[in-house]
This record gives C-alpha cells, structure tokens and sequence, in this order.
C-alpha cells in the first residue's frame, strides 16, 4: 500500500505544529503503527522529529526496502542506539523536552500487571 508524499507530510505538520504548542523540542516514535502513519513504512527503528526542520528515518534492518516505501527525504541506517542520539542532537539541538509514544506497554508492565 502507498500512502501520498503530500498526507504523509501533512500529518508531520500537523505532528510539529501541536509539538511546538506544547514545548516539545522533538519526538521519537518507535511502534510500527505510528512509523507507518508517519513514513509510510514500518521498517523496525526510530523516526525522530524535531518541531521544526526535517525528521529523520532510522532504520535497523532494510535501508532499502524503507527508502523504497517511505517518501521520507532523510533515511539512514540505524546501527546502535546511540545513533538515535546523535540524530536527536543534530536535528533538535538544545532541545529540553522529548516525546515518546505513551500508548504501548513494555514487557516488564504486563508482568508486573498480572
């Protein structure tokens, strides 16, 4: 399925503008819901997105495949966590607040849960 370069960019607009409203200097989104809405893929690995500029793609597994199916502009290979770091930094720098989905549960919370 292909989702249109101009939905895909306008749901990152309207992502940024309720970020900047809020004080979110950035945002990484990992599950593969909101990576699909996002980029029109869901490659395993971190979109980072900063309130204003451009987001960044990380992916773990198939640069290809993710640059095949996302109209993203920046897509990069993800090879260690730390990567996802040093894109917050370059595209969001001095940012003091992060966003991170809310909505999933960890392994660890189902557990203690029961």
């Amino acid at each position: 399925m292909y989702t249109a370069a101009r939905e895909i960019e306008a749901r990152l607009t309207s992502l940024q503008e309720k970020m900047a409203a809020t004080g979110l200097g950035a945002a990484i989104l990992v599950q593969n819901t909101d990576l699909y809405y996002f980029t029109g893929s869901c490659q395993a690995g971190h979109l980072v997105v900063p309130a204003r500029g451009e987001p960044v793609y990380l992916v773990c597994k198939s640069l290809e495949r993710a640059r095949l199916e996302s109209l993203l502009g920046s897509i990069r290979q993800q090879h260690a966590f730390a990567d996802v770091a040093a894109v917050l930094k370059e595209v969001a720098p001095g940012a003091k607040t992060v966003g991170l989905e809310l909505d999933m549960k960890t392994a660890s919370a189902v557990t203690e849960n029961r």
